[in-house]
């Protein structure tokens, strides 16, 4: 799981076409897509914060790819 920490002033709706546009070309990508087990899915909003909204996107990753992928993500 990644959250991305957004400003309350981004458009939500948009933050996350972007991340799922991202999630898919990602792991579509040579050197990335075996690292995968299944296609990424942006989960929407996890929570809101002081200062912003958390969107979580879940990566599916084989065994022990989790760090690697989540970090490149």
């Amino acid at each position: 799981m990644v959250d991305i920490a957004i400003g309350y002033d981004n458009d939500i709706d948009a933050v996350i076409a972007v991340l799922r546009d991202e999630a898919a070309a990602f792991s579509t990508e040579e050197a990335w897509a075996w690292k995968f087990d299944s296609v990424p899915d942006v989960l929407g909003v996890e929570s809101l914060g002081d200062n912003g909204v958390s969107i979580r996107v879940l990566l599916r990753t084989k065994a022990g790819m989790q760090n690697e992928v989540a970090r490149e993500y």
